[in-house]
């Protein structure tokens, strides 16, 4: 009996010894005791190390009143130092000229290797910037450098104003936005040349509506000094009516007309000038229609400047007003007069 029960306990031992030691691989559950289970490895993670980020200018020098820098892909400010200037005043690295005033405003020009003025900047005494023109370039049929572009950044207002020029330095587009790039106007201007490459007549659109017409030009001469001007200003309004203003051939407003929206004429205003020999003004009149209503005479400063001294303005009533002015342009005396010329 001694024997067989150690024989029973030696079973129940090995018994227990193989429940305890069940292999990681197997499930002691009765159902599923059996069937292996996924093994799962744990292994160190890998740190990854990233590349460390290379510094590289991308675009041209940026600069302000005192330093000039360039600028990494990331926004970051490389290369940053104070400008340097040779004999002629221009920074010998961001090729820029820095003008300073007394009250510590600054004006910051910047130069392309042609010597063309690319961009302009006028800082504020506390080193903002105010106002802003970029200039882009182009080359016309004979080789010669004109500006094609320019975008000025008017800060204090917060408006940018995008224009637009041909080879012959006229005009052609100006595109107003804010400062976030939201359009507020567009104005197209068209010309047209005759073969001398100058303009003979020009129109002016405000959102592709008409605003202004230049029927023609002439040319001014005396002596060395030549001027080009209009014939005539036609002028565009909401309302379908329109002005007409004519010059004369020494450039002066001959004529103004008005036109209501039906086309008939409200008001015709012309203007007579008399000169001295210097060709300063004497007296200048100005009718409506064949009526006298206004008679301005001058006088020649001290400077040898001509000035209004007086100014008659007559009225429907039959009376007038008299207005004296000194050479500043000052009002100095004023007298009005009844419809029999008696003072009132």
């Amino acid at each position: 009996m001694k024997k067989f029960a150690l024989i029973f306990i030696g079973i129940l031992l090995c018994l227990t010894l193989v429940s305890c030691n069940t292999p990681s691989g197997y499930s002691t559950d009765a159902a599923n005791n059996t069937s292996p289970t996924d093994t799962v490895t744990d292994k160190p993670t890998e740190k990854v190390t990233e590349p460390e980020h290379t510094h590289t200018a991308t675009g041209p020098w940026d600069r302000d009143a005192k330093k000039h820098w360039q600028v990494c892909e990331d926004g970051e400010k490389l290369n940053v130092a104070a400008h340097t200037f040779d004999e002629e005043s221009i920074c010998t690295v961001c090729k820029s000229t820095v003008d300073m005033t007394d009250d510590g405003e600054a004006y910051v020009n910047t130069y392309d290797e042609q010597n063309n003025l690319i961009r302009y900047t006028y800082y504020g005494a506390d080193g903002s910037a105010i106002s802003e023109i970029l200039s882009e370039y182009a080359i016309d049929a004979d080789g010669n450098y004109y500006e094609k572009k320019s975008t000025e950044y008017d800060y204090a207002n917060s408006v940018i104003y995008v224009s637009e020029y041909n080879e012959y330095e006229d005009q052609t587009a100006r595109t107003v936005t804010d400062l976030d790039g939201k359009v507020q106007q567009k104005d197209r201007f068209e010309h047209e040349y005759n073969d001398e490459g100058e303009a003979i007549w020009e129109k002016t659109y405000i959102d592709d509506v008409l605003v202004m017409e230049i029927t023609g030009y002439k040319t001014y001469t005396d002596g060395e000094y030549s001027v080009r001007f209009p014939e005539s200003v036609i002028e565009y309004y909401e309302d379908g009516s329109k002005l007409v203003t004519e010059y004369n051939e020494q450039g002066e407003v001959g004529k103004e007309t008005s036109y209501n929206a039906d086309g008939a004429v409200e008001v015709s205003l012309n203007y007579v000038y008399e000169y001295d020999a210097e060709g300063n003004y004497k007296s200048i009149k100005t009718y409506d229609g064949e009526t006298l209503i206004k008679d301005s005479e001058y006088a020649v400063s001290a400077d040898g400047w001509s000035y209004m001294a007086k100014e008659t303005e007559y009225h429907a009533d039959g009376t007038k007003t008299v207005r004296e002015y000194d050479e500043n342009d000052e009002l100095i005396g004023e007298t009005k007069y009844d419809d029999e010329g008696n003072p009132i």
